[in-house]
């Protein structure tokens, strides 16, 4: 895949991520995440951003948990303005927190830059 050049009015990014840390100092010791993000799907919406992401979250068994987590989440950013967009975002995460329960969360953000 290759990295959008600046002015491309459709980008699709592919990113990974990675982190550790030592079981002994952390509650989480291994993290894994990646996702796609995806500029100008629609037609007409060249500045709008849609997206998923993926996280996986390797809790620490000695620190109580019981369960590793995973978070799933959706996302389309409406780029209203030049200064003002609307990001709905949906995550369902899988065993939240280490329990054996799962949770929905929904929210909204909105951008302005001045």
């Amino acid at each position: 895949m290759s990295v959008p050049n600046p002015g491309d009015e459709q980008a699709l990014v592919f990113f990974f991520q990675y982190g550790h840390a030592e079981a002994e100092v952390m509650e989480v010791e291994h993290h894994l995440a990646f996702g796609l993000d995806w500029v100008g799907l629609f037609p007409g919406r060249d500045a709008d951003r849609t997206g998923f992401y993926c996280s996986f979250v390797d809790l620490v068994e000695k620190a109580g948990y019981t369960e590793d987590e995973i978070a799933l989440e959706l996302y389309h950013r409406f780029q209203i303005t030049p200064f003002f967009a609307l990001q709905p975002d949906l995550q369902y995460v899988i065993d939240a927190g280490g329990a054996s329960e799962d949770a929905v969360a929904a929210s909204l953000r909105l951008e302005i830059v001045f």
